[in-house]
Order: C-alpha cells, then structure tokens, then sequence
C-alpha cells in the first residue's frame, strides 16, 4: 500500500514538474521575442538562444540521458545571455567614456530595460535547470561518496591544499 502510494505520489511530482518546465520555457521564449522586438540590433545575438529554446521547447523529458543531454543546452543559453550582457556592458562603457550627446543618452536609457529582461531572462535558465536537476533526482541517487584531500605548509606560512569529493550516483530503485 505504501508502494502504490509512493509512486503516486512521484508520478504527481513528474506531472507538476514538467508542466512548471514548459511554463518557464514558455516564458523564457516569450521574453527572448520581446527583447528581440524591443532591440532588432540584437538579432543575431539572439538566434542561438531560440535555437536552444526550440530544442527544450521540443525535448521530451522522460529519462536521466534525456535530462543530462538538456542540463547543457541551459548552460549555453545562461552563457548566451551573459555575453549579451558584457557586450551592452561594453557599450555602455565606451558611450559614457566619450561625452554623449543628448542622442546618447538616451540609447544609454534605453539599453538599462534590456539588462533588466536579460536578468529575469537569467533567472527562468536558472529555475529550468534547477527542475531538470530536480526531475534527474527522481532517477538518480547517491550510492556513495568520499572525501580525500592533502594539505602543507609553505614558508611564507601560507596554508596551501588540495580537497577531493567524489560522488557516484546510481539508479533510484523504482518498485
């Protein structure tokens, strides 16, 4: 009885868990088209990352090799944006080396929204790797783990060191 109540129970946490994946993926697209809208400069920029967004957008999520082939392709999104970012970084800083014009300023104005979605974008990467981590942990459980590590003393009297954690995962036992 309380087998049968687990994997209710799991199988509720999965359903809940995929439909919150697709919500987010649905909002992290819908803010890459109104970046894309509100800055058309940034088009190319942009293209990988709705290429990576159809991909999670199409994945079907339903075993560990799924999810460990996705967890990546969120990566790459997150790094996407942060080159996005250090670039109107870059911009910004140059536009405000030189002395801008009233014209300057206010495409300086302009770019502060545009961090600010790149950071809620950020952020929807974040909650969509921490639930396909999550959904992974359905799959996956710790067997075993171990610590080792060294540790010296130099002249200087400066502590130096090395610590070493391995942790091997294995199948969760589905009954």
């Amino acid at each position: 009885m309380d087998e049968e109540k687990d994997d209710k129970t799991t199988e509720k946490f999965e359903v809940i868990l995929k439909k919150q994946l697709k919500k987010d993926i649905k909002s992290l697209d819908q803010k890459c088209n109104d970046l894309e809208n509100d800055m058309p400069e940034l088009s190319s920029e942009l293209e990988l990352i709705k290429s990576y967004i159809e991909y999670l957008k199409k994945v079907e999520i339903e075993s560990p090799d799924t999810i460990l082939k996705t967890i990546p392709i969120a990566g790459n999104i997150e790094s996407e944006l942060d080159n996005i970012d250090d670039s109107i970084v870059m911009s910004l800083h140059s536009k405000s080396q030189a002395n801008v014009s009233k014209q300057g300023s206010s495409s300086i104005n302009k770019l502060s929204p545009v961090r600010s979605t790149l950071k809620i974008m950020k952020g929807l990467v974040k909650k969509i790797t921490n639930r396909l981590w999550q959904y992974l942990g359905q799959y996956m459980k710790l067997q075993e783990w171990s610590l080792s590590g060294s540790s010296n003393i130099n002249m200087g009297g400066l502590f130096g060191g090395v610590v070493k954690l391995q942790l091997n995962f294995g199948p969760t036992q589905k009954k």
